[in-house]
């Protein structure tokens, strides 16, 4: 698996993306991983997944931010064990968090990663103040104005959103909980979780 750090200007080939912070890779984040890398297997693409360095909630209110499931390093393991092929880890910082949502669409998914296809959770928020979100990717293009057809199709890129909740067990495992084991010290705080 490729990482790089930050994104390019500009791209040198297409990818299909997710975006996350991907903290645990749980259930519902494999399951996500796994239709990421059966569409980049189908447009001959490379799975590349765009995380965050810190994560948001520690960038703004580091005070009250949840205890992280995994460091960096294991979360790359985890990515790479999933079958993505690059992760670019950009820093979170307030140069990131000032774009605009048409900017971010622009700059870091249109420009820099040169976004083919887009699989992406139905929580998913990006953007100055959290501003985009899955409606606004199908929105109209901000830069193309008068073309009738959905940003995606204008910029050259298809999106789906899917929800990605883990999977139900006969007794739930919640992320809060393994946050709560690990502010407390008590052992991996993943254990049992992520499987």
């Amino acid at each position: 698996m490729q990482v790089f750090r930050g994104v390019p200007e500009r791209a040198t080939t297409s990818t299909v993306l997710t975006i996350g912070n991907f903290d645990g890779v749980h259930r519902g984040h494999r399951a996500l991983l796994a239709e990421l890398t059966a569409k980049a297997r189908a447009l001959a693409l490379p799975a590349t997944v765009l995380t965050f360095e810190p994560h948001p909630r520690e960038f703004f209110a580091p005070e009250t931010a949840p205890a992280r499931l995994s460091s960096l390093r294991e979360k790359l393991e985890l990515l790479a064990d999933c079958g993505v092929e690059r992760v670019h880890v950009c820093r979170f910082d307030q140069k990131l968090a000032a774009l605009t949502a048409a900017q971010f669409i622009e700059r870091i998914l249109v420009q820099g990663l040169s976004l083919r296809y887009l699989v992406i959770g139905d929580d998913f928020r990006f953007g100055q103040g959290r501003g985009g979100d899955f409606a606004l990717l199908q929105q109209e293009h901000p830069y193309q104005a008068r073309a009738p057809a959905a940003r995606g199709r204008v910029c050259g890129y298809g999106l789906r959103s899917r929800g990605i909740a883990p999977a139900r067990r006969r007794q739930p495992r919640r992320a809060a909980d393994a946050r709560r084991r690990a502010q407390a010290g008590a052992g991996s705080p993943s254990a049992g979780f992520l499987a």
